[in-house]
């Protein structure tokens, strides 16, 4: 299923992506700039809400500047540092969309992979998971050895001891209803 295939009941199709930021104005500009320019391509409205989770850099200036000529994006500013975790769940509790996403500031998987994860709500998921630990998973760029290894161990433990059959519990690229994500989150 297409993005534009999934309509709202006021026949507008809708996407809302939540960006958590940390100290991120070495990569932000480029981040929404990627974001962006695949998304105004799209048959489709969307947000773009970045929280800036207490950064103490120009991260928040930075997204300002954008929202300036891009009404569709949105700053969010925790007082202080309170966490991914917090962060995330600020920017989806805010969020308008039909369809919410959250994306790693980083965007180690590029927004254009959101096109994998809707077919899966045809099929009637509610949440849909991205994952870099797939046999057809392409990462163009990798962690530190150290980091992919810890992420491994990590897995097979989550995997092990909770969430079973989950291939990437720490993959920043998850998918929502938004009925389904403001009853969890």
């Amino acid at each position: 299923m297409k993005l534009s295939e999934c309509r709202s009941e006021n026949g507008k199709s809708y996407l809302s992506v939540v960006i958590p930021a940390f100290n991120e104005e070495q990569r932000i500009g480029e981040t929404l700039s990627k974001v962006e320019s695949y998304l105004i391509k799209q048959d489709y409205s969307y947000e773009i809400i970045v929280v800036d989770d207490g950064s103490v850099d120009n991260t928040a200036e930075l997204v300002k500047n954008f929202t300036a000529y891009n009404h569709s994006l949105r700053l969010l500013k925790n007082e202080g540092n309170k966490g991914k975790g917090f962060s995330v769940k600020r920017g989806v509790l805010e969020a308008r969309g039909e369809y919410i996403l959250f994306s790693d500031a980083d965007l180690s998987t590029p927004i254009e992979e959101i096109e994998k994860l809707m077919p899966w709500f045809d099929k009637g998921y509610d949440i849909v998971i991205g994952s870099r630990g797939l046999p057809q998973s392409n990462i163009v760029v990798h962690q530190p050895l150290y980091r992919e290894t810890m992420g491994r161990i990590f897995n097979i433990l989550v995997n092990l001891l909770t969430v079973k059959g989950i291939k990437d519990t720490q993959c920043g690229f998850k998918c929502f209803r938004k009925s389904v994500a403001h009853q969890i989150f």
